[in-house]
């Protein structure tokens, strides 16, 4: 058991020490709230299709992220309960 306590904490220090990397000055709400600006003021299906579904693209792109951000954060801290958990163990 010892060495698979070992494995947990390298790996609770791997993805602890990593997770900054991915969401690092993302604002993926921003970025939702301007596409759909942008898709409002220039976005018309009739006259400018392209425009239209780049914007609606780009929307959903950014609300998607949004929720992959949300869901990364909880897995942050899961993690970290992990890791506590761990070290009160002594492991």
């Amino acid at each position: 058991m010892v060495g698979g306590g070992r494995v947990w904490r390298i790996l609770v220090d791997v993805i602890i020490k990593k997770r900054n990397l991915i969401t690092k000055n993302m604002d993926f709400h921003n970025a939702e709230e301007q596409f759909n600006d942008n898709f409002r003021q220039f976005g018309n299906a009739q006259t400018e299709p392209e425009k239209f579904n780049l914007y609606a693209g780009l929307a959903n792109l950014a609300r998607g992220l949004r929720v992959v951000q949300s869901e990364l954060e909880d897995i942050r801290n899961r993690v970290a309960r992990i890791e506590q958990t761990l070290n009160q163990r002594g492991f």
